[in-house]
């Protein structure tokens, strides 16, 4: 039997090892049928020409799937996932392959098919369509579908205006820092100016040959980067989980032709099988939406993004108006090259902030409800232009509540009130309304979360660009005094770098949680503590916090301990990382407790 008839695959499975098989003629990346513990799956081949320690005897045959093969980048960017979020090879696979465990040829065979039908279809549309405009609608989607059947694509149809000079010279120190090689940190506020750089430095990658990837923190916000992406773009492709998974089939399939393309596309986009990436773009790097929670794995959009691009040597280009206290970090240290976009090419107007002290208010008889009298003011101003307002409410029962308080006081009037939680309000457009009050800012700040001060400055910078130029941006407050309500600014930066720096939170630290998850109280505690004892024993004095009872839904009948592990941020840290992914399955298989642990590497 010969040795090079033996290969090595990826199971979908959370194996901490590669199976081996027999097959011959196989490559690296091929994706072929097997069978593991009685049970059949697609797989990817990762090594031939092996030679296992496994008896010949003993190992199975694979099949060929018929499927494309996995690029050897695809694989790489896998392996660098798997490392740094010490999750299996296999869960990576599974998030980038999703649901095709012994899927064979017949995906690709069943999707051509539907074009097909899908063309003729547009075809007898337009035999009988009368309008022109109607025609043209036709014929540019049976040349979509065509081009899509020949392997071939629209995605270099550019329409983007020349951009002004002052967004001519942003651009260009992002191109010298590029050449650098660095990561480029935007700061930039939401406004047409940020999109067209966006769009421009994609029309030039693409002119290069080489594929781009925008990516948006959530579905939430698709719609409205998709309207100014294909407006620039027309053949730009669009991928996140709710779009169908023929929809999705047909984005990769474009894309493994090596066609330059340009990719709208959110989080889970990064697992697309690009073959010449040249840019990423991750606009509003600071959102958390860009962190997978589960399952595995644990990714956060933005490392992964700078992983996938060390993989292709591609750019990345960060974009945010409040950026992330660890990117503004790494832009200090000299990892990234941080690029300013002024405020005045976003909006020559600015809305006037007012902070309302509700304390103050309350003793002056100046609270109805949840609203300030000034509000009030503002209120009736707004309503009696015939305009609408936001008005965000701290949880959607306290939306309910004011609603019912909102109708008392303006009746009819009410439906030009807009009320929202803050993950509601993220969604609508930018500039959309002269007033948007937000009416309990106390609630964005919570004593258990080191971050709550940085997310605060965030999602208030990211409310107040829901106002039109010139129009009033009002927070309610009981703690006016707390810097959190202040601006954003250099000197409050630096203050809360500095108490990172001195409780040593990131970014002058690795933050990795071990959650243990068990129906057994009893049990979950004494695992909890003793995994905390072994963990303690390996790692340096006091980067060891818990078990502590993290928060988790009512009447879930699972509890949950967190050990949390604060690492620093120094040479041993990979060496750290890699000792811990081996310590929890030893203790797991030690204990008999397999499943009830996962690892998070960089929690949010």
């Amino acid at each position: 039997m010969a040795d090079t008839e033996f290969i090595q695959v990826i199971v979908p499975l959370p194996l901490e090892w590669e199976p081996y098989y027999r097959l011959k003629g196989a490559s690296v990346g091929d994706r072929v049928n097997v069978e593991f513990a009685r049970r059949k799956y697609q797989a990817v081949v990762s090594a031939v020409n092996q030679v296992p320690q496994t008896p010949p005897e003993r190992i199975l045959e694979a099949q060929p799937s018929g499927l494309p093969p996995v690029s050897p980048e695809e694989i790489r960017f896998w392996r660098a996932l798997s490392a740094y979020y010490l999750c299996p090879l296999g869960d990576v696979f599974k998030a980038a392959y999703p649901g095709e465990k012994n899927s064979g040829d017949q995906v690709k065979v069943r999707t051509r098919q539907r074009l097909q039908e899908r063309l003729e279809a547009l075809r007898e549309k337009l035999d009988r369509a009368r309008k022109d405009s109607t025609r043209e609608r036709y014929l540019s989607e049976i040349d979509r579908v065509t081009a899509i059947l020949e392997g071939k694509s629209g995605g270099n149809s550019v329409c983007v205006p020349p951009l002004s000079p002052a967004l001519e010279q942003t651009a260009g120190q992002i191109q010298d820092a590029f050449r650098s090689g660095k990561t480029v940190l935007l700061h930039a506020a939401s406004g047409p100016g940020k999109t067209e750089l966006y769009l421009h430095l994609a029309a030039r990658c693409l002119e290069k040959g080489r594929s781009v990837l925008l990516l948006v923190p959530e579905i939430g916000l698709f719609q409205e980067a998709e309207a100014r992406v294909k407006q620039a773009f027309p053949g730009a492709l669009m991928y996140h989980s709710a779009r169908s998974a023929a929809q999705r089939r047909e984005v990769a399939d474009q894309l493994r032709t090596g066609t330059p393309q340009l990719v709208l596309g959110t989080r889970s986009a990064l697992f697309l099988p690009f073959r010449s990436l040249g840019l990423i773009i991750v606009d509003q790097e600071h959102e958390t939406s860009y962190k997978q929670d589960s399952p595995a794995p644990r990714y956060h959009a933005r490392e992964s993004a700078i992983m996938l691009a060390l993989v292709h040597g591609a750019n990345v280009l960060l974009g945010s108006g409040t950026p992330s206290l660890e990117s503004i970090y790494n832009a200090e240290h000299g990892i990234f090259t941080s690029v300013e976009l002024k405020q005045d090419l976003n909006l020559e107007d600015p809305p006037q902030v007012q902070l309302v002290n509700l304390a103050a208010e309350r003793r002056k008889r100046g609270v109805v409800g949840s609203f300030s009298l000034k509000l009030l003011e503002k209120m009736h101003q707004t309503l009696s232009q015939g305009k609408q307002m936001l008005l965000v409410c701290r949880s959607q029962a306290h939306r309910a509540d004011c609603q019912a308080e909102t109708e008392a006081i303006f009746g009819p009037e009410t439906k030009s009130i807009v009320l929202q939680t803050p993950s509601g309000a993220k969604q609508l457009p930018a500039a959309s309304f002269p007033l948007v009050a937000v009416l309990q800012a106390d609630s964005l700040l919570s004593r258990e979360d080191f971050r709550c001060d940085e997310r605060a400055h965030q999602l208030l910078s990211l409310l107040q660009d829901k106002c039109l130029s010139g129009g009033d941006f009002v927070i309610q407050t009981w703690e006016a005094g707390h810097p959190a309500f202040g601006p954003y600014s250099a000197a409050r930066i630096r203050e809360l770098l500095e108490e990172r720096r001195q409780f040593g939170y990131p970014p002058y630290t690795r933050l990795i949680d071990v959650v243990l998850r068990d129906p057994s109280e009893k049990r979950v505690n004494y695992m909890a503590a003793e995994l905390a004892r072994v963990l303690s024993a390996m790692l340096p004095e006091g980067s060891v916090l818990g078990p502590l009872v993290p928060a988790q839904e009512p009447g879930s009948g699972t509890f949950l301990r967190q050990i949390r592990l604060m690492l620093p941020r120094d040479k041993a840290l990979k060496m750290r990382k890699q000792a811990l992914r081996e310590a929890v399955p030893a203790f797991e298989k030690e204990r008999k407790y397999l499943g009830h642990i996962v690892l998070d590497v960089d929690p949010v």
